[in-house]
């Protein structure tokens, strides 16, 4: 925590400030990219390790970071170095508000006095088991029926591949052969965050398909990423299910989705047992 308070953090091109991508071993900046991702990840490192430290400077770091995150996505994004060029269409994506959302979460749990500030910001969001865990906060029902319905079985039906098994990377709504790469490549995040999903899914309303749909990535992310002989994930896989990059940790596969993933899940099951007991 201290080094990535003493180095993550650089000047922008203006008063703010970014995070760094990657840092070398002894905390110098060595790329920063024109997203938020690396702020959000910032924001939500600080903010839990304040909770269990009770270091005010962490809290204060998180939310202050928070704070331009807010402004850049809903006032002024010119900071990020990334202009509304003439021929690049306008887009809303799912990646921006899916990442507040989660903020919003983390820093307002237990915390009552946030929960005003950033409560606008939450109503305006919308993404999967984080949209699911939100609107179970509010109570809302249609706003749930909403997160399972149109955020987890239809991507999820859309994306499973029935012949090899496994979520496609990416798929093209018209149904033409997508333009990246690696969009028939098995990658590990997003089977960590359908586990999570369709668990949460289920553990709402019992409805067995969603359980079912739980126990099929189940069985093909243990079976295909997981190294049973050294331990932890692999995070590449080819159409096939195969390894095709070996390594465990790199640029954008870190210490985060594996562990997040297991933790929520074990709390989950936890939960459901203890309910079948009582």
């Amino acid at each position: 925590a201290e080094f990535l308070q003493k180095f993550a953090q650089v000047q922008g091109s203006s008063s703010s400030k970014k995070c760094a991508f990657c840092l070398t071993r002894d905390g110098r900046a060595v790329k920063v990219q024109r997203t938020i991702f690396s702020e959000c990840f910032y924001v939500m490192a600080m903010d839990e390790l304040s909770r269990i430290t009770h270091d005010t400077q962490m809290q204060a770091d998180a939310e202050s970071m928070m704070d331009q995150l807010v402004f850049w996505v809903q006032t002024d994004s010119s900071d990020l170095g990334r202009p509304q060029l003439p021929g690049d269409p306008p887009i809303n994506g799912m990646a921006v508000p899916m990442m507040l959302l989660c903020l919003v979460d983390q820093l307002t749990e237990g915390r009552s006095e946030l929960v005003e500030k950033y409560r606008a910001l939450g109503h305006a969001l919308e993404a999967g088991w984080f949209l699911l865990k939100y609107s179970l906060s509010v109570g809302d029902v249609e706003l749930q029926k909403t997160a399972v319905e149109k955020f987890m079985k239809v991507p999820f039906c859309n994306g499973w591949d029935k012949q090899h098994g496994g979520l496609f990377y990416f798929l093209d709504v018209d149904g033409y052969c997508p333009t990246q790469l690696e969009w028939n490549m098995k990658l590990w995040w997003p089977h960590c965050e359908a586990l999570i999903a369709f668990l949460m899914a289920y553990s709402h309303s019992r409805d067995p398909a969603l359980m079912d749909t739980f126990k099929l990535l189940y069985d093909y992310t243990f079976k295909h990423f997981s190294d049973e002989e050294h331990g932890e994930w692999f995070g590449y896989l080819s159409r096939e299910g195969e390894v095709v990059l070996d390594f465990k940790g790199g640029p954008f596969k870190g210490f985060f989705h594996v562990p997040r993933c297991l933790y929520l899940c074990e709390k989950l099951l936890d939960s459901l047992l203890e309910q079948q007991e009582a």
